[in-house]
């Protein structure tokens, strides 16, 4: 929550700072890639993308690393369910990315989140004359630089299908980085990755990934997470990053393939399987331990390691891209009726902001009254009683007429020696009925409905009545008949009802009794 606020107002603070050196190239593989998918979604849905869309469609998809402060939210880890995380070495953009930390979110979240979007940096870049006020009675879905799913599924229901196949592109995008192994590896990369370079080759004009499908369909999800999830999974168990290579970078898949290896020159290349077949994973040098090694010695920077992720990375990306496709025109029909969802992403900004702060400061404040509040309601609803005419009640303490002085609603007891406690039962995850069972040093609870509770009398502390009762050495038995040496005498108030709603004990002695001071225990 205090991300999101922190967003707010940092984002029409900040002064835009250029970051040509963090760029990539975007003018080729994304928007090829995205062409693929669109191409695989026409030859199985009755749905069909024109070539205007397509071109909409490729565009928003170039479109999505501008400015290049977006591609810190291209990164998803779905073993650890992150986004990019640690030490970030940008090396003299280091001090910029910290400032910027608070604002990264997952791929996967990045691509669902309007009010992230619209406040990452606000319009600082494309709006000169920026004014704060102006933007933030807009909703959401209104800023330039916001580009989800809901904006894309918004404007396609309000008619507006450039901007809806625009922002479906910026989404194939985060797609399409799901199938990059330091995107979902934590591989910062911030200076460029080698294998996102070597696809640089392919563009729209020379890319043909769906004739090698083989007639495979779009693959099927109920919703643009399991996209991510499934994408994100499938390249980081079978792919590594260069700075990602081995166990040791907190991953244990994949592994070096001891039994299938491949001589080729003076390197020996490990073979990894899938279900697209065999491919070239990882090369080390001949002769080289493998109990020892270092960056220089083990690799994936390699030209025939490059082109086997490609063939299956590729493969993957359009598969699920396609899919994407699928269910955004699924959720179009869901929604364009739906007056919920048009109510929460109409939502302007600035009440969308009162909201979280509201609610960071409810939790700020309220969180340890609700945690105990939880605490102790869970203590009586989930309490194990196999008695099922127990009654619920509180326990009342009665002890014969003495002196009792109340400060600020807590009692201060002194009884006569011995007295009987007569507590009605008490639920608890410890504690159950057990009317047969033996005497014993830890005085039970019977299920009698006048169940009396008798101490010896010797000189030892009087037994605590909590949930879990601390063992008592004085403590002999619990008859359920209700018999025993003295009888009960309750307390002389006059109208029956405490000072209080609960009883807190602080300290019980008292010395001497009607006979004689002497008489002490």
């Amino acid at each position: 929550m205090f991300k999101k606020i922190f967003l707010f107002f940092f984002s029409f603070g900040i002064i835009f700072i250029p970051l040509n050196a963090l760029a990539y190239n975007n003018i080729t593989t994304h928007p090829a890639l995205t062409s693929e998918m669109v191409k695989l979604h026409n030859n199985f849905s009755e749905k069909k993308i024109n070539n205007e869309e397509k071109q909409w469609t490729m565009d928003g998809s170039s479109e999505e690393d501008v400015p290049v402060t977006r591609t810190l939210n291209h990164f998803y880890d779905p073993i650890y369910q992150t986004g990019l995380f640690g030490d970030i070495n940008a090396e003299e953009l280091t001090p910029f990315i910290k400032i910027l930390e608070p604002m990264i979110l997952s791929a996967k979240d990045w691509a669902q989140d309007s009010y992230a979007q619209a406040t990452f940096l606000a319009e600082a870049y494309k709006n000169a004359a920026l004014n704060p006020y102006a933007q933030s009675t807009k909703s959401a879905v209104e800023i330039l630089t916001t580009h989800t799913w809901e904006k894309a599924i918004n404007s396609y229901i309000n008619g507006d299908k450039q901007e809806a196949f625009k922002n479906l592109g910026h989404v194939l995008h985060l797609i399409e980085d799901m199938a990059i192994p330091a995107h979902v590896r934590n591989d910062h990369h911030m200076r460029g990755d080698a294998y996102e370079i070597w696809t640089t080759q392919f563009g729209p004009n020379n890319i043909d990934v769906v004739s090698q499908l083989s007639g495979r369909r779009p693959l099927k999800f109920n919703s643009l997470n399991q996209y991510f999830d499934y994408l994100a999974t499938y390249t980081n168990t079978h792919f590594y990053s260069q700075d990602t290579i081995g166990i040791q970078e907190g991953y244990n898949q994949p592994e070096w393939n001891y039994l299938n290896t491949k001589k080729i020159g003076n390197f020996l290349y490990s073979i990894y399987q899938d279900d697209f077949g065999e491919y070239l994973l990882v090369k080390r040098k001949v002769g080289n331990s493998l109990m020892i090694t270092t960056k220089n010695s083990i690799s994936v920077n390699d030209e025939l390691i490059h082109s086997d992720y490609w063939s299956h990375l590729s493969k993957q990306a359009v598969l699920t891209g396609a899919g994407v496709i699928d269910l955004f025109f699924q959720e179009v029909e869901k929604y364009k009726n739906d007056l919920a969802f048009k109510e929460r992403i109409n939502k302007t900004i600035i009440s969308t902001t009162i909201e979280n702060i509201k609610e960071f400061f409810g939790n700020l404040f309220g969180g340890e009254k609700t945690e105990i509040a939880d605490s102790n309601s869970e203590e009586i609803i989930n309490s194990n009683s196999n008695n099922s005419n127990e009654q619920f009640n509180e326990i009342n303490l009665f002890s014969t007429p003495s002196p009792q002085a109340e400060f600020f609603n807590e009692v201060t007891v002194t009884p006569t020696p011995f007295p009987n406690l007569s507590p009605t039962p008490l639920p608890s995850k410890t504690l159950s009925p057990s009317p047969t069972e033996t005497p014993s040093t830890t005085p039970t609870f019977s299920p009698s409905p006048s169940p009396s509770f008798t101490p010896t009398p010797s000189p030892s502390p009087l037994p605590s009545l909590t949930p879990t009762p601390i063992p008592s050495p004085s403590a002999t038995s619990l008859s359920t008949s209700g018999s025993s040496s003295k009888t009960i005498n309750f307390c002389s108030i006059s109208n029956g009802i405490s000072a209080s709603n609960k009883i807190i004990i602080n300290e019980v002695a008292w010395m001497g009794t009607e006979n004689t001071s002497n008489d002490e225990w």
